[in-house]
């Protein structure tokens, strides 16, 4: 099975509007990562009570904004989550995907459904974990449904719509509390 399935996935739970797991207060969640949830459920519920399209698009502008300002330094360390998924493509290539403890926010390596139409992201392919790495190793030793504390940076768009780069490109998926966002993993643990 290839990791493509995992964007398709994705976007159906967001579609489904599926119902994330009670957080486990026993891993505390950094400051950063509590910040992007924040951001991300606030003006997600904000958007589902716009009257129209025009107002969906100003709030989908006004957490660009606070993304921005948020996230200058898209860098992390020590967040928390789920290893949801986790799969190899032809070549060995790791691909996995993480849900953020307490959200229904997924980090993930997966380039596809990136809307490079409307954003370039420049380097996809350092999203990609070569096999016989270290990072590529220690993902070997978990399992689906790990608890799992990760480092990486968020990938951003350059002159996007969302400034992080969001997995799907149509903005009814950017703007739900189930967003994907492209991730370069470089580190990995089991809690």
């Amino acid at each position: 099975m290839h990791i493509r399935p995992i964007a398709l996935l994705l976007c159906l739970l967001a579609f489904a509007g599926c119902e994330s797991k009670a957080p486990d207060s026993s891993h505390p969640v950094p400051a950063q990562q509590e910040r992007l949830i924040s951001i991300i459920e606030t003006f997600a519920d904000k958007y589902s009570k716009q009257p129209n399209e025009l107002k969906k698009s100003g709030v989908r502008m006004e957490r660009q904004a606070a993304l921005a300002e948020a996230f200058a330094e898209t860098s992390f360390s020590g967040w928390i989550g789920t290893l949801e998924d986790m799969d190899t493509d032809g070549d060995g290539v790791a691909e996995i995907a993480v849900r953020l403890q307490g959200s229904k926010i997924t980090l993930s390596n997966t380039t596809s459904g990136l809307s490079f139409g409307e954003a370039v992201f420049g380097d996809t392919d350092s999203l990609k974990i070569q096999p016989d790495t270290p990072l590529w190793n220690a993902i070997s030793s978990l399992s689906k449904g790990d608890v799992v504390e990760i480092s990486g940076e968020l990938l951003t768009e350059d002159g996007g719509k969302d400034y992080l780069a969001l997995v799907g490109g149509f903005e009814w998926m950017s703007m739900n509390q189930i967003a994907t966002i492209s991730t370069r993993f470089t580190g990995i643990s089991k809690k």
